[in-house]
Order: structure tokens, then sequence, then C-alpha cells
């Protein structure tokens, strides 16, 4: 029923995260990559024979989780193991934000269709025109070019317009990020570094 679903999808992200990570095994071969779309239809299949009039909303809902969204996690995490970050540089984040902005926009249409949504996300994936940025803005830590680069916040935009803006946050102390180091997930946490660069002194005034 739509529970399992919900397990195998909640599992799969988070074997492929550990199973394929830069210390992990190699990535599958075509023949296995093929036995595991195979399931997704399955399971697809499965979730279309179990709608009824009363649970629609929910198996549409994993009916557009497993025939996207663990397809594309399962392509993006088996391309970094086979090929790393670099050869693709930031364009490497338009493989996850073209399936989160196919949901989003599935969810606005959808499950929510008439409503307001809030969509919390790093602001570098809400963002528009992201390739306009300068990489060197910040001279202590220079950037890759965002040359290329094409976030959910570009795509929902060339959908649906000024209906959808994006609000950024800064603070002048504290730590950013997501996790807990202490836990040695593979966590993005830092501290913010207090009286930065002159040139980039916007938190400094505001503080």
């Amino acid at each position: 029923g739509v529970f399992l679903v919900l397990i195998v999808a909640i599992n799969a992200v988070n074997v492929f995260g550990r199973k394929y990570g830069a210390q992990g095994l190699p990535a599958p071969d075509a023949a296995t990559r093929q036995a595991f779309y195979d399931g997704l239809e399955v399971l697809r299949d499965r979730l279309a024979s179990a709608t009824t009039a009363s649970n629609e909303a929910q198996t549409s809902f994993w009916r557009q989780v497993v025939l996207s969204s663990l397809k594309s996690y399962a392509e993006m995490a088996w391309w970094i193991r086979e090929h790393g970050f670099g050869e693709r540089g930031w364009t490497l984040f338009n493989m996850r934000d073209q399936q989160n902005a196919d949901n989003l926009l599935w969810l606005a249409d959808h499950q929510y269709r008439g409503k307001k949504l809030i969509v919390w996300g790093a602001t570098m994936h809400l963002v528009r025109q992201a390739s306009t940025i300068e990489a060197t803005i910040n001279p202590k830590d220079p950037r890759q070019a965002y040359t290329g680069i094409v976030p959910i916040g570009e795509q929902v935009w060339r959908r649906v317009g000024p209906r959808a803006y994006a609000i950024g946050f800064t603070c002048y102390e504290g730590s950013m990020g997501i996790g807990d180091p202490k836990n040695n997930d593979g966590s993005f946490l830092s501290a913010v570094e207090k009286d930065q660069e002159p040139s980039i002194e916007l938190e400094e005034l505001l503080n």
C-alpha cells in the first residue's frame, strides 16, 4: 500500500546516499539499473491498481515520487559515483533541480492547486539567473563560474513568472548549513565568519 511505498522511498534515498558515496560501491551496470527501473514500474502499477476515490491524493503523490524522483535521484547518484563533481561543475545541480522543479510544479498543479505555497530551501537552489552571479564576489572564497546552472527558481519562474519569488536570509553570527558534524554524516555545517571582507559588510552594517 501507500505506507510500503513511503518506506521504500525513504530507504532508497538513504541507501543511495551512503551506498554510492565517494568511498562506496561503484555504480551498477546497465542490467542492474534496468532491474531497478523495472521495479519502479511495478510499484507504479501497484499504486495505480490500489487507487480509490478516497486515497487518490496519496497514491497520485507517490506515483510522482516513484515515477520521477527515485529514478532521478538514482541517476544523479550513479553519475557522481562514475564521474565525480568536477566534470560538470555547477551544472550537476541541474539534474536534481530539474526534478525538484517538476515536483514543486506538480504540487502546485495537483496537491495544492489554488493555494499559496511556501518552499524552504537553500537559496542557491531557489534563485533565478544564477549564471549572472560573479564567482569572485567574495575574493576570499572564489568559486567556479556559475555558467550553465539552472536552479529550481529559474525553472519555476519560466512557468509561473512573478507569481513566484524568493526571500533570502543572511546572518551576522552563528552557524549555517545542514546536519550535525558530530554524526559524521556528511553534514554541511560551518561557523559564520565575523568581520568579513570589508567589501561584503552587509551583516556588519545591519548588526
